[in-house]
């Protein structure tokens, strides 16, 4: 029956923790992604990936010992119940040389949890160490630097080592104090119950035994509590971290908003937009702009002016500060924000393809599998039909991660097909042919061209030889936040 319980107690035990760190790691991740990209903007994503794989893990082992403390409790609070039946007196002095045996340790107690922290701090840091060393491996080994990331890394390895070997010293030694005391109070409660008790030996036995289980227990509850103590600061930092994702969750949207379709034009009026309020330097001060549907508009100006920020809020990825923008004759409310992302496409500079095949990463932008009849529309529309059919699995090539086997060109037209797979009303190409090669720009600005008039199209630029095929209108920001002019191109240009 023992073994039966004992077996049970651990299953639960065990269960419970599971469940509770999935629960803290669902919780968290659903945070992250409510929360707003202005917030994301100025969080570096190590921070996040060390809270959901490192700290999260150590809460868990918290926990366990949590869990533990209270068997623990229960079974001190039933050799206390036993031992006042036999003596009262014995009781008292068993409790104070208890409590005596944990006030020993506090001290060691304290200096675990500083080091504790300083612990979590390094943790994080190793992470963000190594997150920049992987993000930019291909550089590092192009400037020959992958040295000065390695040294970066062994310098933040060894602070984290330090920090955990101080850990390990502090507990053993809490642990080495626990036995001496725990032996040295045993033989004082023995001492005082043959002198000073008057307790029958029987009676004097059981409670040797009571006590000596009592200590046990304490020196078992002291090391679980060392495990607590070693947790804290990660669920601190874990605690903390989540406050600020919910603090800067996006405004509730409306999912069953009917759909929200553009027809006639896109209006900003007075748009202004600040990344960190502590600075004095807007992104955008003041935009008013209007864009037709259905027309091919540029979007130019100087790296700096606030042409990407433009662009998200555009698709609705950021929210203006002050000022509104109007959809056809409705107002992009927060609450319409769900309904507007899904009528927009958009294709960034730096391309973000999935470890997947391209069929999966075309399905992933529509949440569903689609026809291969359609891919394929998408896929010739963007101009990559051709090569994909080329490859030896065809839509079921795997690209690798972030589409390492495809060459750049081949990458931003997979990038453009999974943006018009979902249909949308607007397509916003953000830099999307700066980086590439004439051939390659020349394809893409030719896959775009045969879409004009099908729906509406924003191309952010820097450079006029980008838009020289522009539809109708070009915006130009000639200031770092300020709009200045606005003009229309010939529909021969």
């Amino acid at each position: 029956i023992r073994d039966r319980f004992t077996r049970y107690r651990s299953i639960t035990m065990f269960n419970l923790q599971v469940d509770f760190i999935n629960h803290l790691r669902n919780n968290l991740y659903r945070n992250i992604g409510n929360a707003s990209w202005k917030f994301h903007s100025r969080h570096h994503s190590a921070e996040s990936l060390h809270l959901l794989d490192e700290a999260v893990s150590n809460i868990g082992s918290g926990t366990y010992s949590v869990l533990q403390l209270f068997v623990l409790a229960f079974q001190a609070a039933v050799y206390v119940i036993v031992s006042v039946q036999i003596s009262l007196t014995m009781t008292v002095l068993m409790i104070v040389t208890g409590l005596v045996l944990y006030l020993s340790v506090m001290p060691i107690n304290r200096r675990m949890f500083r080091h504790g922290e300083k612990a979590v701090t390094s943790s994080k840091k190793l992470y963000r160490t190594m997150s920049d060393y992987f993000g930019g491996l291909k550089l590092a080994k192009s400037y020959n630097r992958t040295s000065e990331h390695v040294h970066d890394f062994a310098v933040t390895a060894h602070e984290l080592r330090n920090e955990q070997m101080q850990l390990n010293r502090s507990s053993s030694s809490a642990q080495m104090w626990m036995r001496i005391f725990t032996v040295g109070l045993l033989c004082v409660f023995v001492y005082v119950a043959l002198t000073a008790g008057h307790i029958g030996g029987d009676q004097l036995i059981l409670l040797i035994v009571l006590a000596n289980r009592l200590y046990g227990v304490l020196s078992s509850g002291q090391s679980h509590w060392q495990r607590l103590l070693e947790m804290l600061p990660n669920y601190a930092t874990f605690t903390e971290a989540r406050e600020k994702f919910q603090a800067h969750a996006e405004p509730r949207v409306d999912m069953n908003a009917e759909p929200l379709q553009l027809h006639q034009q896109i209006r900003l009026e007075d748009v202004s937009f600040q990344y960190l309020e502590s600075t004095d330097r807007p992104a955008l001060t003041k935009i008013s702009i209007s864009i037709p549907a259905k027309k091919t508009t540029a979007i130019i100006g100087p790296s700096g002016a606030g042409k990407s920020t433009l662009a998200d809020i555009l698709m609705g990825v950021l929210i203006p500060d002050s000022g509104q923008i109007i959809i056809d004759d409705k107002t992009l409310t927060t609450k319409m924000l769900a309904v507007w992302r899904d009528s927009v496409a958009y294709v960034p500079q730096e391309v973000y393809l999935f470890d997947g095949s391209i069929r999966s990463n075309l399905n992933w932008a529509c949440g569903q599998a689609l026809e291969d009849d359609a891919l394929w529309t998408a896929l010739d529309a963007a101009a990559a039909g051709d090569f994909v059919r080329k490859l030896p699995d065809g839509l079921d090539s795997v690209v690798g991660e972030r589409g390492v086997r495809l060459s750049g060109g081949e990458r931003q037209r997979i990038a453009l097909a999974r943006a018009l797979v979902t249909q949308p009303d607007a397509l916003i190409l953000d830099e999307a042919t700066s980086s590439l090669d004439q051939q390659n720009e020349r394809r893409i600005r030719d896959a775009i061209m045969n879409l004009r008039g099908q729906l509406t199209i924003i191309i952010i630029a820097h450079r006029h030889s980008t838009i020289e095929h522009a539809d109708l209108s070009l915006i130009h920001i000639s200031e770092p936040t300020r709009l200045t002019r606005a003009s229309r191109m010939p529909s021969s240009a």
